[in-house]
């Protein structure tokens, strides 16, 4: 019985202590890129500074949603905070510069209307919409985060129809990161797929799809709608017009 015991204790130490590992290398996964582009891109550093700040203050934020009807999730000290708090910071950071890295385009000053409130605007709407939407009517948060991002996706674009290529560009950017980074994680690292269950509170639920082997349906779509709406915040918050440049990247 004391082996028994000792055993579950022990599985139960290594689940969590994988579950902390798996978080905070998701969170890396999606800085290293973008400190990387930050040593070879010059120009860019001022809007990745300004979009990871910006993250870093949503990622917790908007953790406190999720962790009512989504996920459970254990950082390394216990309370996920130094996770959620980089992974915002990587993941906005990460969706605004994506079309930068893949095309030829670049900021050219303030050429159109500026929508800097907008940076106050969209996290009071977004808690607004999860109190609606999540807590009164009992929609999943997950399923009123991705509505959201896409309400504010064509509501930028409604604005700035020059910014229809770029969105889709981050957008598609940002799935492909998703399919890579959750194909390691909850595929080819197995502890990870065993773990998932543990974790993801809509498994064995209509929305718990899995695709592409074990990755949540749900986390894809959500890679696809925010990383296309915070591909073009920074731009049409600040009004920067996107021209193409022949000139040599920096």
């Amino acid at each position: 019985m004391t082996n028994v015991l000792a055993s579950s204790t022990g599985a139960a130490l290594h689940v969590e202590a994988t579950h902390s590992f798996l978080y905070l290398a998701l969170a890396l996964s999606l800085i290293a890129p973008v400190l990387l582009t930050a040593v070879l891109r010059p120009a860019l550093r001022r809007k990745i500074a300004r979009m990871a700040l910006y993250g870093a203050v949503w990622g917790p934020f908007a953790e406190y949603w999720y962790t009512r009807d989504y996920w459970h999730p254990i950082g390394v000290f216990g309370n996920a905070w130094l996770e959620d708090t980089l992974y915002g910071a990587g993941f906005f950071a990460l969706s605004s510069v994506a079309p930068d890295l893949v095309s030829h385009r670049r900021l050219r000053g303030i050429q159109r209307a500026s929508h800097r409130k907008a940076f106050l605007a969209l996290p009071l709407a977004y808690a607004v919409s999860m109190v609606l939407f999540s807590v009164v009517a009992g929609w999943n948060s997950i399923i009123v985060a991705c509505a959201f991002g896409t309400a504010a996706v064509a509501l930028m674009l409604a604005r700035r129809r020059d910014l229809r290529s770029r969105c889709l560009t981050a957008a598609l950017s940002m799935l492909a990161v998703a399919v890579l980074v959750y194909s390691i994680g909850l595929d080819a690292y197995r502890p990870g797929a065993r773990l998932l269950p543990k974790i993801w509170l809509l498994d064995g639920q209509p929305l718990g799809v899995r695709v592409l082997g074990n990755i949540p349906l749900t986390e894809l779509v959500f890679y696809l709608v925010w990383g296309g709406a915070v591909g073009i915040f920074y731009e049409y918050a600040y009004g920067f017009h996107v021209t193409v440049d022949t000139a040599p990247s920096p």
